[in-house]
């Protein structure tokens, strides 16, 4: 029988953070400088600012700006072009979340057109670099929305994918069923050949595939399929795992 393991839940970057912290890490700022403002001008406080925080620490900003740049990252009204430039000014103080949600949320924005459009913009490369230096303090989220954005983007990345496929698989046993069927799907969108990973990834999924939705399911095979990979064990587990599950299963998720 698979073996079971305790499950982690991560939020999206789309969900921002907890309310009641939110609330709480709003209110401290309230009262350290009483001009928060809220939704997508969170940072049409002077620019000096947050110019000047710059000098307090060579590392990433304090929290309050980094809950400040993913609300303005998150809201409806972002756009690429206000995300990316929002990464040119500060994206050195970007933490790990905040550089992996401006890669999410560009990509979520444009889909694959975004390098077409943008085959020249030195911010994506720029971002690129960032999310490359920073993998050493990766968490699974940030490994799956990482590959994810840039595959769904159409971003060319082959340093980044080598750096993740050599890194990740320490994490593949703290990872949900989407985020290894979104890293698989990822891998096979860039075409990027790591039979090993995907081995590793392979091993991680069987053990949880009781716990995989159908569009998990669809996605995986269509990975190892596209890239050709033999995982007897895992085509198995998926159609047996899925059988129960096919009422659910949606015309994509047949044709994949």
């Amino acid at each position: 029988a698979p073996r079971r393991r305790k499950r982690r839940r991560e939020a999206s970057p789309d969900r921002g953070f907890n309310n009641s912290g939110l609330t709480r890490v709003l209110l401290e700022r309230d009262e350290a400088e009483g001009k928060w403002q809220r939704g997508c001008e969170v940072n049409e406080r002077p620019e000096r600012d947050l110019a000047d925080t710059r000098q307090d620490i060579s590392s990433q900003a304090p929290q309050y700006h980094q809950v400040a740049w993913g609300r303005e990252m998150t809201c409806p009204e972002a756009s690429v072009e206000s995300i990316l430039t929002l990464f040119q000014t500060y994206g050195h103080r970007f933490s790990v979340r905040n550089l992996t949600t401006a890669a999410h949320r560009v990509a979520k924005i444009t889909g694959r057109r975004t390098s077409a459009e943008r085959p020249h913009d030195s911010r994506v490369r720029a971002l690129v670099k960032a999310l490359l230096r920073r993998i050493p303090e990766y968490k699974p989220q940030s490994f799956a929305n990482t590959v994810w954005a840039l595959a769904t983007a159409g971003i060319a990345a082959p340093e980044l994918f080598e750096a993740v496929a050599t890194a990740a698989p320490s994490h593949l046993e703290a990872f949900t069923p989407q985020e290894l069927a979104n890293t698989a799907w990822a891998f096979a969108i860039a075409r990027f050949d790591a039979p090993e990973f995907f081995a590793a990834v392979a091993d991680s999924a069987l053990e949880i595939l009781d716990e995989f939705n159908p569009h998990a399911f669809a996605i995986t095979a269509w990975a190892y399929a596209t890239m050709g990979l033999k995982a007897p064990r895992l085509f198995e587990g998926i159609a047996l795992a899925a059988v129960p599950l096919l009422d659910e299963f949606a015309a994509q998720n047949f044709s994949n």
